[in-house]
């Protein structure tokens, strides 16, 4: 069983990255209806993959690289920039949502290990 402190820790990890990945999606989208079905959208077939793949390193990087374990449900979002993409955003504009996304971890008191 881990301690209480782990317990409060991984919670913390897991409200952020969630909470990244929603922020990324509103400032991405033009309007918050196109937000909404973001987050919703099944996608089965991929046409962007290229544009994916750039998304998610650029997450990775930026952001929380779930190749750590500690960031490990990051991954689980992984859909959602898919999502983004099929969608028809620009990828420069996803990548600025990233970016100062990326920023704001940056100042949290709990996800100082961000880097730019």
């Amino acid at each position: 069983m881990e301690p209480k402190s782990m317990d409060k820790s991984n919670t913390k990890v897991q409200q952020s990255i969630l909470a990244s990945v929603v922020d990324i999606i509103e400032r991405s989208c033009e309007s918050e209806e196109q937000a909404l079905r973001v987050q919703a959208a099944h996608c089965s077939d991929i046409t962007s993959f290229t544009r994916y793949i750039q998304v998610i390193e650029h997450y990775k990087h930026n952001c929380f690289d779930w190749t750590d374990p500690k960031y490990r449900m990051a991954e689980e979002y992984s859909h959602l920039f898919l999502n983004l993409c099929e969608e028809g955003i620009p990828l420069e504009r996803i990548k600025r949502a990233i970016d100062d996304v990326s920023k704001n971890l940056k100042k949290e008191e709990h996800h100082p290990e961000v880097s730019l």
